[in-house]
This record gives structure tokens, C-alpha cells and sequence, in this order.
């Protein structure tokens, strides 16, 4: 299924998708490494980004469900629109948002589909109290915004990279807009014109492996997924390693996202990416995006008002016959196996 940005119609398409994990190719034009170094702790919570390698049984979306093919839910850009407040680099050209192009391919006779998109979303934030709220709850709000506290009032809508006051970095932002828009700390995103192939039929691999740092897949309006790392760690021993929504919270902006080296991207769960996708929780989420083996993550939804399960679980240090505890009781010592 493609969205339309204006239309919002659902376009059965058999149009599905690859980056790579274990498999044996890779094609994947952004992979740069996140190196945010703020170590803040916050207060987020929010893990429901759990992937479900199945099929996606939905039948009310026209979509054709196919066996070993997954379906994207794009984000297409069908009218050229353009960012009006990030643009491309030393222009006053905004920047395509959304996904540019779905096409398919076949190479030594093997399907594929090949995303083509910008990296910057296209979303619209309506401002509330508890936005508001939370801004101003900031540690550092006294020096984060330039006034002191951010510049919006509820009922505002704010655009993708318009100014709400932060004191942002000035990395890129000089030559491409958005300043305002992030908090100190990252820099602002640029096109980072993405073309990758999606196999059309992903395979479970038999190794194990860690997706380490960078894309891991992309969501459906053509933003990088990134997994739950920061790249710091503990005493930066390497051992530890800190969870991207706890410790970059506060690097964050308005949608729970932000960038490492010009590439946008999220950690988890973002609602303004689920308010694109039309995602209220009423019943079964859709498609999110295409991890990089092609498998698809769906949303948090597992049925109207009832979330997925997380695969996230809290460890117990006490019990000494816990699988996530360290054998002995009281002991933190050892790493989860």
C-alpha cells in the first residue's frame, strides 16, 4: 500500500522490500554511525517498536497479501512537495520530503524494489499543553531556548524544522535550515538522498549478528530506523551500552527524532510518524517500515486499545535463579545473555 501525502488513498501494490542485516547482500546508501555523546537521562518509556516477522493478514486495507512478500506502506511525494524550512545545501530550494519514488527491479533475476527519499519527513505537529509541559520541564530549559522556554502556544502547528526557540547547533543549519527546530547538541539534518533495494523475499538468517550502529531499515515515509544504541557506554568501557531513548532524550525533538551525520532518524516509536500513517490505535497498526533483511515492523497496535507486547523486559538482579540475573543475588555484574 502506498499513502498518498495529499490523497492519503490506499494503492494495492505488490511493491515490497531490502537493506541487509546477515544476509548475504547488502545495498544500503546511508549507514553512517550515531555518535550523539549526550548521556542525559530521561524519562522516556516508550518501546513499543517491536517487529513482527510475520505476514501481515490485514484485509481491509485492499492490499494483496502474497506469501515471502512484504508490502510498504510508502509515504509517496506524487506532487514534488518540498520542505519549506529545511532546503538543499547553499540553496533556497527546499528539500523533497517524504519518499520520492518505489520502483522495482530485477538484478541477475532476482526482484527487488528500490526506495528512493530525501530522509525528511514531511510532519506537522498540533501544539497541546502536555507539549508544552514538557518542554518547559526540560533540566536545561533555562538555556536549551534562546527566550528560556519554547516559543509556541497551544493550538500552533508547527512544521518539520520550523523554529520553536531552541538553541540549536549550528552544524549544517547555517546552509540548510532548521535551526530552532533541535535542541543543542545534534546537528540538523540534510538531504541525504537515499536509493536502497528491499528484497522482495526476506529470509530468516540462521547466524547471529548485531545490526550495530547507523540504518538498520527505514521507516515508510523514507526516514532511517536506527536500533537501540547511542554508541556510548558505561565508564565507556564497551561493555554497558546506553539505550538511545533513555539517554538522548533530551537530544530529541518534538517527533523523537534527530540526526547523526545529516541522516534523520528514530529510535522507537514515533506518534508523529503514526499520525502520517493514520495509526490511532482503533485496531491492527499497518506497516511502519521495511527492516533491512525486508521483514516489516509494524506498529505497536495489536488490536483495538491493546498494545503488542513488548520484547523488552526488566532484569532481576534479586533472584538467583532469574535467566536475566547474574546467578547469585544482589549481584550486577554480568551481562544478559
Amino acid at each position: 500500500m502506498i499513502v498518498s501525502k495529499h490523497k492519503k488513498a490506499a494503492v494495492a501494490v505488490l511493491l515490497t522490500l531490502f537493506l541487509a542485516a546477515c544476509s548475504d547482500s547488502v545495498t544500503v546508501s546511508n549507514t553512517d554511525a550515531d555518535t550523539e555523546t549526550d548521556p542525559t537521562t530521561g524519562s522516556e518509556t516508550d518501546t513499543d517498536t517491536e517487529t513482527d516477522p510475520g505476514t501481515d493478514t490485514e484485509t481491509d486495507t485492499g492490499t494483496t497479501s502474497t506469501t515471502n512478500v512484504t508490502t510498504g506502506n510508502w509515504v509517496l511525494n506524487e506532487d514534488g512537495e518540498r520542505s519549506i524550512n529545511i532546503f538543499e545545501e547553499d540553496s533556497n530550494t527546499g528539500v523533497l520530503v517524504d519518499v520520492e519514488s518505489v520502483t522495482e527491479e530485477t538484478i541477475d533475476g532476482t526482484t527487488y524494489v528500490r526506495v528512493e527519499a530525501s530522509g525528511v519527513p514531511s510532519y506537522q505537529v498540533t501544539v497541546d499543553q502536555e507539549l508544552i509541559d514538557t518542554l518547559a520541564a526540560r533540566p536545561r530549559a533555562a538555556t536549551d531556548f534562546v527566550n528560556g522556554s519554547a516559543d509556541i502556544a497551544i493550538g500552533d502547528v508547527v512544521e518539520f524544522g520550523a523554529n520553536i526557540g531552541y538553541n540549536s547547533s549550528t552544524e549544517f543549519c547555517d546552509t540548510t535550515g532548521g535551526s530552532g527546530y533541535w535542541p543543542p547538541g545534534p546537528g540538523c539534518p540534510q538531504d541525504t538522498d537515499k536509493s536502497t533495494l528491499f528484497t522482495t523475499t526476506p529470509v530468516e538468517t540462521a547466524e547471529e549478528c548485531e545490526t550495530g550502529l547507523g540504518a538498520i531499515g527505514y521507516f515508510s515515509n523514507g526516514t532511517s530506523i536506527y536500533d537501540w544504541n547511542d554508541g556510548q557506554s558505561y565508564e565507556s568501557a564497551g561493555i554497558w551500552q546506553h539505550t538511545a531513548a533513555n539517554a538522548e532524550i533530551h537530544d530529541l525533538d518534538i517527533c523523537l527524532g534527530h540526526s547523526a551525520n545529516s541522516d534523520y532518524h528514530h529510535h522507537n516509536y514515533s506518534s508523529c510518524l503514526a499520525q502520517e500513517l493514520g495509526d490511532s490505535g482503533d485496531g491492527h497498526s499497518p506497516v511502519y517500515g521495511l527492516s533491512s533483511d525486508g521483514f516489516p515492523i509494524h506498529g505497536p497496535w495489536y488490536a483495538s486499545d491493546t498494545l503488542a507486547i513488548s520484547s523488552w523486559v526488566a532484569r532481576d538482579f534479586d533472584d538467583a535463579t532469574s535467566a536475566s540475573g547474574c546467578g547469585v543475588s544482589g549481584e550486577r555484574n554480568c551481562l544478559l545473555v
